[in-house]
């Protein structure tokens, strides 16, 4: 139905064809105890329930000072704005809108030249046994934006944050599709039978670049192609004339950049996050604590959705 509740949409399930529902939930951690719930039709977009949710979590407990955790679509400016104005803390991290990738190179140029000295991060899962999960520093941005007509302003500060777990992951599946690149371009100049051989300079050249970017290996990886051109003489044989039959060989050559592969595993893992809170209240080991365990509340979703209820599809 057009006014129902179960409507198409973006699906974190890449089901865009299924109708959902989009529920959101507002936890008081580390308890876990729901303070406000809504929900809306499933093409709805996330970033607008951000403000009603909160409001509801004031009027509920009738507190202000505190600590808001949130994915990346909390990090619209107008909702980090309003929970500024409102007296209250924000931590997110921010999306490549607001990093873009030219901005987040600008943020670590200090560190890979040494000029930004960058703090090793550690989780204490077991007692005397620190395990080191990140590292990275802060700055301050000062932010404006307008709130119920108002002009706020505030100075912000930026976590330039490397997570090593998946910077690692990161790194093995990029050599993972690297060496996959490469066993594909070998394998488009393969000769087997039944399988026609493509003599077209132009046309291998696209199909290696439409490997390339099957695998996301593009700049990566550099392409060279030559082309060999033969003539091999046929004889002449009763009325027919003797001819030159020209044969082409293609081939296509890949090379690693092997510049280019550290430059990019080296930015493997970097991203902003930012909060308005204090530093001698929310540190940054403390930070990246607080982000890591808001995925609590994403678990209860995973047990209606999974294993054992299942409730996907509808």
């Amino acid at each position: 139905m057009p006014e129902g509740m179960f409507q198409c949409g973006h699906s974190k399930d890449h089901r865009p064809d299924l109708p959902q529902v989009k529920v959101m939930l507002s936890t008081l951690e580390p308890l876990g105890l729901p303070l406000a719930t809504a929900g809306v039709p499933g093409h709805h977009a996330d970033a607008p329930l951000y403000t009603p949710a909160v409001m509801q979590v004031r009027t509920s407990l009738g507190q202000r000072g505190l600590l808001y955790v949130g994915d990346c679509k909390m990090a619209a400016l107008e909702t980090r704005a309003r929970l500024h104005a409102g007296q209250d803390f924000y931590l997110c991290p921010l999306s490549a809108l607001q990093v873009p990738a030219d901005l987040l190179d600008a943020y670590l140029a200090p560190v890979w030249t040494g000029e930004q000295d960058v703090i090793p991060l550690y989780h204490h899962r077991t007692p005397g046994h620190p395990e080191q999960i990140a590292e990275g520093y802060e700055r301050r941005e000062p932010l404006t934006a307008v709130v119920a007509g108002e002009t706020c302003t505030w100075p912000e500060r930026r976590l330039v944050i490397r997570s090593l777990a998946q910077a690692r992951a990161g790194e093995a599946a990029r050599h993972t599709r690297l060496a996959q690149a490469q066993t594909a371009l070998a394998d488009l100049q393969t000769r087997r039978q039944g399988k026609p051989r493509c003599t077209e300079l132009p046309a291998v050249r696209e199909a290696a670049e439409a490997i390339l970017a099957r695998y996301r290996v593009q700049g990566l990886v550099r392409l060279h192609s030559e082309e060999h051109v033969c003539e091999r003489p046929g004889r002449r044989y009763g009325a027919r004339p003797a001819t030159v039959r020209i044969e082409r060989a293609v081939r296509v050559t890949a090379v690693i950049e092997q510049d280019a592969v550290t430059a990019a595993v080296q930015r493997l893992g970097w991203r902003g996050y930012a909060t308005n809170h204090h530093t001698d209240h929310l540190t940054l080991t403390q930070a990246v604590l607080a982000y890591r365990n808001a995925y609590l509340i994403e678990r209860g979703f995973g047990r209606l959705k999974g294993q054992p209820l299942s409730l996907t599809p509808m």
